[in-house]
């Protein structure tokens, strides 16, 4: 079924108002989760909501918006997210950051008490609103073994990036360290389909294209070890650096015998505009322009820039509405009759 953007956030929002999130709370997650779906980023929309609100009303969030601000210089803030939904205190964390960037020209943000933040790339695209670089890196629960090893001891951690431009659309860099994201095998295992054998090792560590036995054994880290190797900083920059867990510490978003996952979350914000002014849009309206002027494989098809396809497929969901699975629709109404 069709629709509009318009009344899908409506909807979302009023599922997170209805089982008790505050209403700065409740805009910032479906911002969120939505800004994901309507980006292709299926595995981090829609789906998520039922997942939330099942672990609100399990009473595994704090609710109250209640971030602490452990420490804070002239280039960092340290914070303690206090076990709130990770999408909320990303939005806050990136807004300081980005806030702070006004003067310093670049500032960083470590948190630490935090949830997942659903797709990380939503979170620097905050950073364009105000003409700004953003950064956002987190580290996850552990999912992946070192080259050469068979135990899970780093997560998929994922890491994004957003560059604004003046007369184009921003680019937007947007990955996990694994070969894939989990959410995708677990996509795969919940529509019945078979995975590449690149992606995953079972529990005995061979090569498997059965997703659960993937779900059961190893993640495969992007590029061999080169992807173990970015996972490692991410998980030290993220992690270690904001005192939040890391390496296989990091608790799972299911596992409500531990609430709060304790993942950690950096955000930076880079403004150009104090580092070497405004020739900086013009510049990378001209990098993009050369990347799109440039010969194609088959010259029919323009070369795309990084985050291209997520920002075309938001605008075509602006304009015509959002083809929404009908029983994903029902189960989201379900929640508006929860009481």
């Amino acid at each position: 079924m069709n629709i509009s953007i318009d009344k899908l956030k409506e909807l979302v929002n009023q599922i997170f108002l209805k089982v008790g999130c505050p209403t700065e709370v409740a805009k910032a997650c479906t911002h969120s989760l939505i800004l994901a779906e309507v980006c292709g980023v299926k595995t981090h929309g829609l789906n998520m909501v039922s997942k939330h609100v099942q672990k609100i009303l399990n009473r595994e969030y704090n609710l109250a918006p209640t971030l602490i601000k452990n420490l804070s210089t002239t280039t960092f803030a340290r914070f303690d997210a206090n076990n709130t939904i990770g999408m909320y205190s990303a939005t806050k964390c990136m807004d300081y950051a980005i806030q702070q960037a006004k003067e310093s020209g670049i500032y960083s943000v470590f948190a630490h008490h935090c949830n997942t933040l659903s797709a990380a790339f939503v979170y620097a695209l905050q950073a364009i609103q105000e003409e700004m670089i953003g950064i956002v890196m987190s580290n996850a629960p552990a999912q992946m073994p070192p080259i050469g090893g068979r135990s899970k001891l780093l997560g998929t951690n994922p890491i994004a990036f957003a560059i604004p431009a003046k007369k184009n659309h921003p680019i937007i860099v947007d990955m996990a360290t694994s070969t894939v994201a989990k959410s995708k095998i677990i996509e795969a295992r919940d529509k019945g389909l078979e995975i590449p054998l690149n992606w995953a090792l079972d529990s005995d560590g061979n090569p498997t294209n059965n997703a659960q036995k993937a779900l059961e054994g190893l993640v495969l880290p992007m590029a061999g070890a080169k992807g173990y190797s970015l996972a490692i900083i991410i998980d030290i920059l993220t992690g270690v650096l904001s005192g939040a867990n890391y390496l296989n510490n990091v608790n799972r978003f299911y596992n409500p015998s531990t609430p709060c996952m304790n993942v950690g979350h950096t955000f930076i914000a880079i403004n150009p505009k104090l580092i070497i002014g405004e020739e900086f849009y013009t510049k990378i309206d001209n990098y993009i322009n050369i990347i799109h002027s440039s010969d194609s494989i088959n010259n029919q098809t323009r070369v795309k820039l990084p985050g291209e396809r997520k920002l075309e497929k938001k605008l075509i969901a602006e304009k015509n509405g959002y083809e929404i699975n009908e029983e994903l629709y029902n189960e989201l109404m379900h929640f508006l009759r929860y009481e």
